[in-house]
């Protein structure tokens, strides 16, 4: 019961990953002027979204060493990435998020 209530949180978690962005990129990449350019989507979101898990697999030997420093400070580290992520919901809710690109520069000509 508990493997299956993990694995239901998880689903939960990752389904903007794999349903809303997968399926934009996907459009996006069979209305695009050329194959070459739906492909770049693809391998981008590709790269994005298995990085992280290519590179757990690297260090889990030395996983230990590497996480102690999260494990000694996790309150701060849970309160830090909780701030970020509701920092995140205001600024969707307010539509702040539309003011990026006033100060970051995005490629757009894929």
């Amino acid at each position: 019961l508990a493997s299956f209530g993990l694995g239901a949180i998880f689903a939960v978690g990752w389904s903007p990953c794999i349903g809303i962005i997968l399926g934009g990129i996907l459009t996006m990449a069979a209305t695009s002027g050329t194959v070459v350019q739906g492909a770049l989507l693809l391998i981008a979101y590709t790269i994005g979204l298995g990085l992280p898990f290519l590179l757990i697999a690297a260090v889990y030997d030395r996983a230990p060493r590497v996480i102690a420093p999260l494990v000694r400070h996790g309150r701060v580290v849970s309160l830090i990435g909780g701030l970020l992520v509701v920092a995140i919901g205001v600024a969707m809710v307010f539509d702040w998020l539309a003011l990026l690109p006033r100060y970051f520069t995005f490629n757009s000509a894929i």
